[in-house]
């Protein structure tokens, strides 16, 4: 038989007993709802599918799209393609791209240098040194276009900044882009600070390293943010450079 005090002993370890687990649960379950890593309690970051600034799914033919983003590049020495593969370009804008920058490498007179980076939260140089325009280097540009996925979020300072160390002596940077920037913004001075950073900090610090004062021409896909079409616009405003929006 129980006794009375051990049945009551046993009724209170109960009780506190799913009262400690149920704690534990809720603190756990904050924990990964709150964590960085789950995008819960930050600033939005990019995914997939975003009803609010993404295009229908759709891979569109080149006949389907009659004027180009990029207009021929003709009167150049040489020309950094910069280009946003970041998650919001997943999708009809990634496939739109893709037919866009084979159009853009197709018009590429031979006399002139050229290469790609592609960026989302990280920077991937196609070349790391401009190559000449020639058949094989157009054929090998596009056959990298192709295989491109959008992924990521939006590191376009640092990606543009990377553009403009890479050779000095080019005057034109082709930047496509279809969001504000919201990751990897590196501070001057050396040091190095993971973060989000604001339009303005990106902007700052492509002004800060366009040492030789580089044309950026600006193909903003679909503005739908009023800060968005702003830094591109004074990108382009600011460097002597074009400003479109494309669609």
């Amino acid at each position: 038989m129980v006794h009375k005090n051990q049945k009551s002993f046993f009724l209170k370890f109960q009780k506190n007993s799913f009262s400690f687990l149920l704690t534990l649960f809720l603190y756990f379950f904050s924990l990964v709802l709150f964590s960085p890593t789950m995008g819960y309690g930050q600033p939005p970051k990019e995914g997939k599918h975003n009803p609010d600034i993404d295009l229908p799914i759709a891979s569109p033919e080149p006949k389907d799209i009659e004027d180009p983003w990029i207009p021929p590049i003709e009167d150049e020495e040489s020309v950094v393609f910069v280009i946003d593969i970041s998650g919001s370009m997943y999708g009809s804008r990634i496939a739109k791209a893709k037919v866009e920058l084979s159009k853009a490498i197709d018009a590429l007179p031979p006399n002139i240098k050229f290469t790609f980076i592609f960026y989302d939260c990280t920077v991937q140089i196609w070349k790391t040194e401009l190559v000449d325009a020639s058949e094989a280097n157009k054929s090998a540009a596009k056959q990298y276009v192709n295989k491109l996925q959008a992924w990521g979020a939006t590191g376009t300072g640092p990606a543009v900044k990377k553009a403009l160390e890479l050779d000095r002596k080019n005057k034109l940077i082709v930047l496509l882009t279809d969001g504000a920037p919201n990751c990897m913004y590196y501070e001057s001075g050396g040091t190095l600070f993971h973060g989000y950073g604001t339009c303005q900090d990106h902007l700052n610090l492509i002004l800060g390293s366009n040492r030789q004062k580089a044309q950026i021409d600006v193909y903003a896909i679909q503005p739908w943010s009023g800060s968005y079409r702003q830094f591109c616009q004074s990108i382009a405003q600011q460097t002597g450079g074009k400003y479109k929006e494309v669609q």
